[in-house]
């Protein structure tokens, strides 16, 4: 089994790779999405494990390309920033499955032969039915769930005290955070301040080091 992993972070990366020793012959990385799109297009993987969060283009962008380029390789999201509205995103943009992170290494070698078993079984990845990018609605909560992640330059974390941070990217439910200053403890919730004045109520999900995710829980931006 080949596998292309793509995903920005290094020591997640070789953690994966550790995971998948002896289960796959070759796993391929990639930190970026612009670089997947080519890998996947020149040669042959089983799976596409693949991170939203990107330094480039966003997962979901890789996955929607390679479906319109009729790369049929099924794709596994991985994941900090998963909720309600992404797994919405997951099948719109034609992706199998997702897993959320931190995750052990059976549940990811138990979805991986999951996935390709059932793609192996149709003679190739189920296609799935979601709506061409000029029939997507103007505005409104059905738009809200087809938006497009962003790059903002930076943003202040606000609990009382201001920190800075900028944004790695970012979508309708949630960003991926770099941190300027590098406090030990942040609180479990706070408002995210854009540069643009845009506000967001956030919930930490996961925090590396400076490294962080957040999940939107307003939506009115």
């Amino acid at each position: 089994m080949r596998i292309l992993h793509v995903e920005n972070d290094a020591s997640s990366a070789t953690a994966v790779r550790e995971m998948l020793r002896g289960s796959v012959e070759e796993c391929v990385w990639t930190e970026l999405g612009e670089s997947a799109l080519e890998l996947a297009q020149d040669q042959e993987f089983d799976l596409i494990l693949l991170d939203v969060m990107l330094p480039d283009i966003d997962g979901y962008e890789v996955a929607s390309r390679l479906r319109a380029q009729g790369v049929k390789t099924p794709f596994l999201i991985l994941s900090g920033l998963v909720d309600r509205d992404s797994e919405f995103s997951t099948l719109a943009f034609g992706v199998s499955d997702y897993l959320l992170k931190p995750f052990s290494r059976t549940e990811l070698i138990n979805r991986i032969q999951s996935i390709v078993a059932r793609a192996s079984g149709l003679g190739g990845e189920q296609e799935i039915a979601r709506p061409p990018v000029g029939d997507r609605p103007a505005g409104g909560t059905e738009a809200r769930k087809y938006r497009r992640f962003t790059t903002i330059k930076s943003a202040t974390i606000d609990y009382g005290a201001g920190i800075p941070c900028r944004i790695v990217n970012m979508s309708h439910a949630g960003a991926g955070l770099r941190l300027l200053e590098a406090p030990e403890k942040l609180p479990r919730s706070f408002m995210l301040v854009l540069d643009s004045g845009e506000t967001h109520f956030c919930r930490l999900s996961w925090r590396d080091g400076e490294r962080m995710g957040v999940k939107f829980i307003d939506q009115t931006g």
